[in-house]
């Protein structure tokens, strides 16, 4: 089972969304758990605008990171049309309102981004796309995932 449980704290206007998925690890799992992130956290997004989020993912009982789903779900499993829709709706999103923090240094779809374009130069887009609507003023990984990107690709349009 997947469920997707949102708590909000008014002090900080700050935005818990957990996403549980109860199963071990699989690509099949994982498809849900992106679909349940696609049709409801993002339009959840949508309703709470200019708030702090906080994405807390829970596989089998074991907390992960963000980036250690978006690794698992696009390296692993090969699940890069489901990313690139989830990444496709969020910057529809974010273009009618501003960048969507997830914390204090990273904002909502950057995992996502960087792992698209670690599996293929041909999704470099996505990443480029993702600096666009972000504050660079305030990046803090961002340097890392170009520098590691340019190692793979070189430079390259």
């Amino acid at each position: 089972m997947i469920s997707l449980n949102f708590a909000f704290e008014e002090k900080y206007r700050s935005h818990t969304v957990t996403l549980n998925i109860e199963e071990t690890a699989t690509p099949d799992t994982y498809s849900h758990a992106i679909e349940k992130l696609i049709h409801d956290f993002i339009p959840y997004i949508g309703k709470t605008q200019n708030d702090m989020y906080s994405l807390e993912i829970i596989v089998a009982g074991e907390e992960i990171s963000e980036p250690a789903f978006w690794e698992k779900a696009i390296l692993d499993f090969r699940l890069e049309d489901l990313a690139i829709r989830y990444h496709k709706a969020l910057i529809h999103l974010v273009k009618s309102s501003k960048p969507v923090w997830l914390d204090e240094e990273n904002p909502a779809g950057r995992s996502a981004a960087f792992y698209l374009s670690k599996l293929s130069v041909a999704n470099l887009p996505y990443y480029t796309e993702y600096i666009k609507w972000h504050d660079m003023d305030h990046e803090v990984s961002e340097y890392q995932d170009i520098e590691e990107l340019i190692k793979m690709y070189g430079w390259c349009p």
